[in-house]
Order: C-alpha cells, then sequence, then structure tokens
C-alpha cells in the first residue's frame, strides 16, 4: 500500500481549511480535531489487508524476541538471526539486528510498502525506548537479553504496542499533515517554534490516544501466551482490532473538539 498523492477531495479541502485557521498553532483541541479529520480521510490505507499484514510483520517480530529471550532459545523462532540477538552487547546491536530481520522478512512476505515502513520506524523507536530507558538496578546492570524479556510479559508488550501503534499514528498523519502545515504556517508568519509545538501535541495525542491499545494488548498477550495462539493468523486478528479500536478513539476525540 502506497499513501500516493494527497487528494483534491473536498474532506481534504476541509482540512487545508482547518489548518489555514492558525488555531492549530496554540490550541491542543484543534490539533486533535485536525488530526481526527486527517485520519477519517486516510483510514482507508492503515486498514489495507497489505497494511495489517505489514504490521503483523512487526508485532510478530517483537513477539519473537521476547518469547526467545524468555526461553534462550533463539533460533527456534528467530533462525539464524536468532545468534545476533543473542550475542547482543549493546541497544544499537539489538536496533540494527531488528531492522535487518525486519527487512527480510517484509521482503519475504512482499509486504515493502509505505506503511510498513511507518510501522517498522514506529517499531525501532519503541524497541530503543525500552532498551535505553531501562537500564538495571542499583547492583545489577540491565542487558539487552534481560530487557527483551520484558517483551515477554503482558505489561510489556502492552507498553511496546502502545509504543509502536502511537508511532504509526503520528507518522501517518504527519505524512499528510506536511503537506498543508508548513505552507499554511508560511502565510500565517508561523514561527518554527509553532510547527515544532504542534508536532509535539500530536505526538502527545496519539500516545495518549493508544493507551487503549495498550490496555487490549496486555489482555490479548496474557490471554494467547497462555492459550498458546500466537500463530501470524492470531497476530493479525490483533493488529486488526488494535487498529479500529485506536482509529473509533482518535474519531471520538475528534468529535468532542
Amino acid at each position: 500500500m502506497r499513501l500516493g498523492a494527497i487528494p483534491t477531495t473536498k474532506q481534504w479541502q476541509a482540512i487545508v481549511d482547518s489548518a489555514a485557521s492558525a488555531e492549530w498553532q496554540s490550541d491542543l483541541r484543534a490539533v486533535k480535531g485536525l488530526a481526527s479529520q486527517v485520519l477519517e480521510l486516510s483510514k482507508g490505507a492503515l486498514q489495507a489487508d497489505t497494511s495489517r499484514a505489514a504490521i503483523t510483520e512487526v508485532m510478530r517480530l517483537l513477539i519473537d524476541l521476547g518469547l526467545s529471550a524468555e526461553q534462550g532459545a533463539w533460533q527456534e523462532r528467530l533462525g539464524d538471526a536468532g545468534n545476533a540477538f543473542a550475542k547482543a552487547d549493546s541497544p544499537i546491536d539489538v536496533t540494527v539486528t531488528f531492522h535487518e530481520t525486519l527487512d527480510r522478512r517484509l521482503e519475504k512476505a512482499a509486504l515493502q510498502t509505505d506503511i510498513a515502513e511507518l510501522a517498522q520506524k514506529a517499531a525501532g523507536e519503541a524497541l530503543s525506548g525500552l532498551l535505553w530507558g531501562n537500564t538495571g538496578g542499583l547492583f545489577e546492570k540491565a542487558t539487552p537479553v534481560t530487557q527483551l524479556r520484558d517483551l515477554s510479559t503482558p505489561s510489556g508488550f502492552g507498553e511496546i504496542a502502545q509504543g509502536v501503534f502511537a508511532g504509526i499514528v503520528r507518522h501517518h498523519l504527519g505524512f499528510y499533515l506536511s503537506r498543508v502545515l508548513p505552507g499554511a504556517a508560511r502565510e500565517q508568519g508561523a514561527s518554527v517554534a509553532a510547527l515544532i509545538r504542534f508536532n509535539d501535541q500530536l505526538s502527545l495525542h496519539a500516545h495518549e490516544s493508544s493507551a487503549i491499545v495498550r490496555t487490549f494488548a496486555k489482555e490479548w498477550f496474557s490471554k494467547a501466551k497462555y492459550e498458546k495462539r500466537l500463530s501470524p493468523a492470531d497476530i493479525n486478528g490483533f493488529v486488526s482490532h488494535s487498529l479500529t479500536k485506536l482509529s473509533d478513539e482518535l474519531s471520538r476525540q475528534g468529535d468532542r473538539q
């Protein structure tokens, strides 16, 4: 699924008009409303079969990482890449190997799409946050392997899922908004600081809205792991439900503005 050219529909014109109002420079409610408008116009790209399949590959690799670290059976789920993950000495080693492994999986499945690229970027950011954010306790230094074990717990999976889906939404909306906001900012004489503030608010909005995915992911993973129902089809179902929940939540917030 390629995101393609910016549409020329009445819906897109409404987005352009909202950007021209200048309220986005200082009003979080306007940011939420603008995000909701863009999502309504573009959510078909996120819900497409190829998009769900690409996000499924991303989440499957994260699950494989967590279970491999927990069980110490790296090659069973990760094949040849398992050795590289097991020997990783730093967060950078893990993230580089993660991207290389995911590149191969996406290429093999013919899923190298724009949405796949956004999802991979979001997952890399979320994984880096996990690895750099947990350095261990006072008497024990955390290693990449011990950090990855967090992904095998419901709470750890919920946290990384929230990060991934928030990142997908942020980058997806950013693709469209980057086509209209700089021009609006120029016409309004807005500062670079205003654009930075808008992006910060958009990131916060995406993260807070994705809390619904975190709750769902914790419950889903706890049950799926216990019942040993973590097949690609099972994970695809999780992704589909998560996208629906997140889309509905963003729409509700936009309607309340």
